[in-house]
């Protein structure tokens, strides 16, 4: 699928999943088909598949591509939250004057909390 920004997506782009996301939090759905996408709510992240592979997978296979998909899905958002988290860690620490160059001023002689001695 060709996402907003010219690049071609297998299934739904990044832009298209934060709109889902968000179109689940505001109407309380939890599941949605748009063209040939389902997208589902699952813990506030938007997972899409596609309607012709779920229609062409039956029993254990139809549930491996289901949980394949979720996983995936939940993995790559755990990945973003976590990296997230650290930046977010590494900057409360330089705006408290820790770590090198951080803090106030930053680099060399900066001002409070900030570079080299």
């Amino acid at each position: 699928m060709l996402g907003s920004d010219g690049k071609v997506y297998s299934g739904a782009s990044p832009e298209q999943l934060s709109k889902m996301e968000e179109s689940f939090k505001d109407s309380g759905k939890k599941a949605q088909v748009i063209g040939d996408i389902l997208f589902v709510d699952v813990l506030g992240k938007a997972v899409s598949m596609s309607v012709k592979e779920l229609q062409s997978k039956k029993g254990a296979d139809l549930d491996k591509f289901i949980d394949m998909k979720i996983e995936d899905a939940l993995s790559k958002g755990a990945a973003k939250d976590a990296a997230k988290d650290k930046a977010k860690d590494a900057a409360k620490d330089a705006a408290k004057g820790g770590g090198k160059g951080g803090g106030k001023g930053g680099g060399k002689g900066g001002g409070k909390g900030g570079g080299k001695p």
